[in-house]
């Protein structure tokens, strides 16, 4: 295995992350300072609920893109693969946006308790297509190992983003924040077109029935299980969890919560960048045993340290952190963010395993990970919650990845041998 590309692609991640982390940071203090506690709760609803939407958006064939074009042969074998997902994300996009578009009032007082801002949410339907077009793009380049075009569109979007959603957020509070969000994957799509264009198939539109491939269709289709089965599962979890505090706490407590979940998913965008761009396409291509051992092993022994490493910074320069990332009235993540980062260590070894799962579309296996986790989280925090309070919450998440790593090892195992 070739330690070098894993470096080079850390570092390219690395830099990605941190650009992306100093906006994050930026936003974040804007939506603390204007919106508050609060505010965030309903935000990471939204968010909850977009990541959704933009998973489903390509009828869930993300990682059958990276995979098929990384172990494609030729170029001509590339260009049906390529028009093939073209054709399955627009026709799933245009499906989810009908509903998406009949179900706002519903949607609209899931995320925000009333339909106030039924308005914007509608409006976001339009916007799903250029989701799909997007990841499928993405997830093209991955595929080919345009790391360094992958890793440039995530920076110039993450510049744009600032700059559109800093004003939106400064003058009209929680509608500018939900508007920023929105019109997100037309940014990112836009984007994506400018740097990438050059390495895309041209399209075929006269004879795209010689392109679009029932074989990759299922072949692509197998992945979807997966895809849609984490992108439900996930935001879902995330939001039965929130509700549990609210119902059991307060909505105060709940944006604690997420305050701490933002900080973890900094750190954890440089993990899943690099994990994304490097180890999938690696799994994909490995067969023999030995071969998978040896990706695991460097890639653990490699990045492993330098989390760990990130982690204890973290908790100790954490109250600074958060005056610079929130404010002072987010004080009580200084309390709580031990818990959240142990359970990180063990979130990101899972992770690697996990990885293997994904790209060797081991779908009855993940499936079955991830609802064991979504239920055991539910339930740890609803009875953690119950006999200790605040601190529950956040013990609660770290029994959940202490318990979820053997878990996934045990199925790594089982389909590997």
């Amino acid at each position: 295995m070739n330690i070098y590309k894993l470096f080079k692609i850390s570092g390219l991640s690395a830099i990605s992350t941190t650009i992306k982390t100093l906006v994050g940071i930026g936003i974040t203090k804007l939506i603390a300072i204007y919106i508050g506690a609060e505010g965030l709760a309903f935000i990471g609803n939204l968010k909850n609920v977009l990541t959704s939407v933009t998973g489903l958006s390509t009828g869930g064939i993300d990682n059958g893109i990276t995979k098929y074009i990384a172990t494609s042969k030729s170029e001509l074998e590339r260009n049906k693969i390529f028009h093939t997902s073209i054709f399955i994300g627009i026709t799933s996009s245009i499906v989810l946006s009908v509903i998406f578009f009949l179900s706002a009032e519903k949607i609209t007082f899931f995320i925000f308790q009333n339909t106030q801002y039924i308005y914007l949410i509608k409006t976001f339907s339009f916007f799903i297509p250029f989701s799909a077009l997007n990841i499928v793009i993405n997830k093209f380049l991955n595929g080919k190992e345009r790391y360094k075009k992958l890793v440039l569109i995530n920076i110039l979007a993450s510049l744009i983003s600032l700059t559109l959603t800093s004003p939106l957020i400064i003058y009209y509070h929680l509608a500018g924040a939900v508007l920023s969000f929105i019109i997100t994957p037309l940014i990112l799509f836009t984007v994506t077109i400018f740097i990438a264009y050059k390495d895309l198939p041209s399209l075929n539109l006269r004879n795209i029935k010689e392109y679009i491939i029932s074989n990759y269709i299922k072949k692509l289709l197998s992945f979807s299980i997966i895809t849609v089965t984490t992108t439900i599962i996930t935001p879902l979890t995330l939001i039965i969890v929130r509700n549990i505090i609210i119902q059991n706490l307060n909505i105060h407590s709940a944006g604690i919560w997420d305050a701490v979940n933002l900080i973890s998913n900094n750190y954890f965008t440089f993990v899943s960048l690099t994990l994304g761009l490097f180890i999938l396409p690696e799994f994909s291509k490995a067969n023999a045993k030995n071969k998978i051992i040896e990706i695991i092993s460097t890639t653990i022994k490699t990045l492993l340290p330098i989390f760990i490493f990130g982690l204890v910074i973290i908790f100790i320069f954490r109250s600074l952190i958060i005056k610079i990332l929130l404010s002072d009235d987010f004080y009580e993540v200084s309390e709580y963010i031990g818990y959240q980062l142990i359970g990180d260590g063990f979130k990101f070894i899972s992770w690697i395993f996990g990885m293997f799962l994904i790209a060797k579309a081991k779908t009855k296996y993940f499936i079955t990970i991830q609802l064991i986790s979504a239920f055991k989280y539910s339930a740890l925090t609803f009875i953690f919650i119950y006999f200790w309070g605040n601190n529950g919450i956040y013990q609660a998440y770290l029994l959940n990845y202490l318990t979820h790593l053997p878990i996934v090892l045990y199925y790594f195992y089982k389909s590997n041998n």
